[in-house]
């Protein structure tokens, strides 16, 4: 056996003795590309041969040198650290961006604040923050502690109280299930006065300053249309794509948007008036200004109204005005020029009147934890009257005899002289647990089903 070519001899890889030669000095570039280098002595350095050493260029699994053979990168590292840990470091802050529209108002209030550096001022904004905190959280179950809180606010500027009433306003037309809540808290602050700012020695009252708001709010409708117009202009003088697409919506969410106020605004008046809060003269007059106006959108307000304050409008008194609002709305019902939609509520009003205004289903607003409970207990008590009522039905059958010599469940025969003791009157259970129902004597018995029968069953 001969020895292979290009291998060292024995004795330069297995010694007697340790090697004493010293290791070569190790490269810095190496180290710095690749790290120590173990190569043994005899293989002599690797980096003056070609790539790869005597196995040829060592490569990847994709047949391309190593990373860390490709040579320096191009561009290198850098990290860049603050000479100060402790200083201050300004954000960018975008000129347009977003906030939320009580962040804005408040923002905005907050800064004047500072710039005025009023303390009275500042007095006013955390009135009104402590006010929006308080509101936010009203139900009918807290209503009485909430109340409480409010009333110990102090609201003695003519400023103050504008900025309550507006704060009270807006929650009560944007949440028209609570109106009946917030209009319970214009109640109880009606007597409210404070001086006024232009007049020394006058007095302004909550209750003329809230219907001035509603009323305000009441004849919006004319600066709402001209609104309305100007963006129907706009869109049909867009281009079309993108931007008539985004002003057709922005005119859609302003319409639906004014609805929705429109329709929280008639129910807090409602609201109100059931409470004393307004007059009945007040009242008769926004019936008359909706019936004028045939859009559909007063008609619904007018039917939201109706079914709000009807009962409490339609009296002996008022009875020939009231028939006469009716005609008009049967009138407008006959002639089909609205929407079907509109036309079933003004359907469904004049079938409220006619059953005493009251109405199919019960009030839908929100209510006390008591109140959930009482209903709770009532509707279980309904569910067992039907299945005393289901039971006492089903005890009430004939006797106790099976039929045709069938057997029960028990084993027993049954025929239809076998009754139990208890009478003819009554079906015990047998001894299974079964209760077998008698067929009745004077049922008519078809004889020509008995030729057609062509198998007997037999017994189970």
């Amino acid at each position: 056996m001969n020895k292979p070519d290009n291998l060292p001899t024995i004795s330069d890889v297995v010694l007697e003795k340790a090697n004493k030669t010293p290791m070569r000095p190790p490269d810095p570039a190496r180290m710095m590309n690749v790290g120590p280098d173990f190569t043994p002595s005899y293989l002599g350095n690797l980096r003056s041969r070609s790539t790869g050493g005597p196995r040829g260029p060592v490569t990847t699994g994709r047949g391309g040198p190593r990373r860390s053979q490709q040579g320096p990168r191009k561009d290198t590292r850098k990290i860049f650290t603050s000479l100060s840990l402790g200083e201050d470091i300004q954000l960018n802050k975008a000129e347009k961006a977003w906030k939320p529209r009580v962040k804005k108002s408040t923002q905005s209030h907050t800064e004047e604040v500072a710039e005025d550096d009023d303390p009275e001022q500042a007095k006013t904004a955390e009135l009104f923050k402590r006010l929006r905190s308080i509101l936010n959280k009203l139900t009918p179950q807290k209503f009485q502690d909430l109340m409480k809180q409010v009333q110990d606010l102090t609201i003695d500027t003519e400023e103050r109280l504008k900025g309550t009433i507006d704060l009270i306003f807006e929650k009560a037309i944007s949440e028209p299930n609570f109106s009946v809540a917030y209009a319970n808290m214009c109640r109880c602050l009606m007597g409210l006065k404070v001086p006024a700012t232009d007049k020394p020695g006058v007095l302004v009252n909550f209750r003329k300053l809230l219907l001035n708001r509603c009323q305000k709010e009441f004849e919006k409708e004319e600066d709402d249309d001209e609104i309305f117009e100007r963006k129907q202009k706009e869109m049909e003088v867009a281009k079309e794509g993108e931007e008539q697409e985004r002003l057709r919506v922005a005119l859609q969410n302003a319409r639906d948007q004014a609805r929705r106020h429109s329709m929280g605004n008639i129910k807090f008046i409602g609201e109100l008036f059931k409470l004393k809060m307004l007059t009945e003269a007040i009242m008769h007059d926004c019936v008359v200004k909706l019936l004028k106006n045939h859009d559909e959108e007063s008609l619904e307000c007018l039917c939201r109204l109706f079914s709000t304050i009807g009962k409490d409008l339609d009296f002996e008194k008022t009875k020939p005005r009231m028939d006469q609002y009716f005609a008009q709305i049967d009138k407008i019902i006959k002639e089909k020029k609205t929407s079907s939609r509109i036309r079933f509520m003004l359907q469904d009003v004049l079938d409220l009147r006619r059953s005493n205004w009251v109405p199919r289903r019960g009030d839908q607003g929100p209510k006390t934890i008591d109140q959930i409970h009482k209903e709770a207990e009532l509707e279980e008590q309904k569910e067992m009257m039907k299945v005393q009522q289901i039971m006492s039905r089903g005890g009430g059958g004939g006797g106790g005899g099976g039929g045709g010599g069938r057997r029960d469940m028990g084993g027993n025969m049954g025929g239809r002289g076998s009754h139990p003791q208890g009478g003819r009157g009554t079906s015990q259970p047998q001894e299974g647990g079964w209760i077998s129902v008698p067929i009745s004597k004077n049922r008519p018995i078809d004889t020509s089903l008995i030729s057609k029968i062509t198998k007997v069953m037999s017994r189970c």
